[in-house]
């Protein structure tokens, strides 16, 4: 249920959109019963963390206008981080969505009652996970599967669907001016804290995101709670990253793992890729560490799932020495992010 590169599914939802727009609805018609359930399911899995997007066939206008109408704001357009509503085969309109959240298919959920439908995904992107027959079973699939359940929910994954909604609206902006005068207009901002302990107020968060991220994780490595302590009482920490833009606060969106001079694992969300957040983040970790130490080192891993961050260390100035790369001088700060400078190392 966590977006970005959870294992947990995100649902698509056909539903009961489908017949919105299908022909002449009474004021008095009833959408009680099993869509009110699944409805109310869909918001238990949204509180949680998860992403809700729409894919369906019908005439936009209309289809917008009958939801507001027909779900009497118990489920709201609000609630879905993408709406593709329109006549194109629904694969094409799913990769869309896959592409605008940065999500892996395979950890996508598509619900939909058509087979047919379900067959010409299934055909193009054979990856994601469906649900289709025993439409009265959806609820309960969706509210109790072990893939939807979360041992907390974090500031993060609360406000998850709003920073994603945020993304894609910086990425529409992004189409109509140059890469550089689109980095330039959001006003990036990060700040930066040190979690040294499981004590700390950060460290839920940044424990999570260490555990559950694929795409952007240098090394893919998965951490128990003991083996964390274990680095903390031997001189390593977290190196936390929070990034603001003109739009949205986006919360905890990457780390570093160190130990003394070494980067062990870099992490970043899916939701802020293509902001400069892992350059910037890098030099000023790097410049911390090189006042004390000649050099740092890190590593890298393929996991197959990482090549998001397969070149990651090279662009900031690592060069290969055997097993490790290793830098001597840190990065330059992209002029498009602000670094703040007050750091309780």
């Amino acid at each position: 249920i966590q977006a970005g590169d959870s294992l947990s599914p995100c649902p698509i939802f056909r539903g009961h959109l489908c017949v919105l727009a299908d022909g002449d609805r009474t004021p008095y018609e009833r959408t009680d019963y099993w869509p009110m359930g699944l409805a109310e399911a869909l918001l238990v899995y949204k509180a949680r963390g998860g992403l809700l997007a729409i894919c369906s066939k019908n005439d936009p206008e209309l289809a917008r206008a009958e939801f507001d109408r027909v779900w009497r704001g118990r489920l709201k357009l609000e609630d879905f981080v993408s709406v593709k509503i329109n006549f194109q085969p629904k694969s094409e309109n799913i990769l869309e969505i896959l592409d605008e959240v940065n999500l892996l298919p395979a950890n996508v959920l598509f619900v939909d009652d058509n087979p047919r439908e379900i067959d010409e995904v299934r055909c193009v992107i054979p990856e994601l996970r469906f649900l289709s027959e025993e439409h009265m079973d959806w609820r309960r699939a969706i509210l109790l599967s072990p893939s939807t359940q979360v041992p907390r929910i974090s500031t993060e994954s609360r406000q998850r669907t709003q920073t994603l909604r945020a993304k894609i609206s910086r990425d529409q902006t992004r189409q109509k001016m140059s890469r550089e005068e689109w980095l330039r207009s959001l006003h990036i901002q990060q700040r930066y804290t040190v979690v040294r302990s499981d004590n700390d107020r950060n460290f839920a968060r940044a424990f999570e995101l260490l555990n559950k991220t694929n795409q952007f994780n240098t090394t893919g490595q998965r951490w128990s709670l003991d083996a964390i302590k274990k680095l903390f009482a031997q001189e390593g920490y977290i190196f936390c990253v929070f990034l603001r833009d003109r739009q949205t606060d986006n919360g905890l969106i990457g780390l570093h793992l160190v130990q003394k001079n070494r980067i062990i694992q870099s992490i970043l969300s899916c939701r802020v890729f293509g902001l400069c957040s892992e350059y910037a983040s890098m030099q000023v970790l790097a410049q911390h560490i090189l006042e004390k130490y000649p050099t740092v080192t890190g590593g890298f891993i393929a996991t197959g799932r990482n090549f998001y961050c397969e070149n990651y260390l090279e662009k900031c100035g690592f060069t290969r020495e055997g097993d490790d790369f290793v830098t001597r001088i840190a990065p330059a700060c992209p002029p498009e992010v602000t670094n703040e400078d007050k750091i309780a190392w």
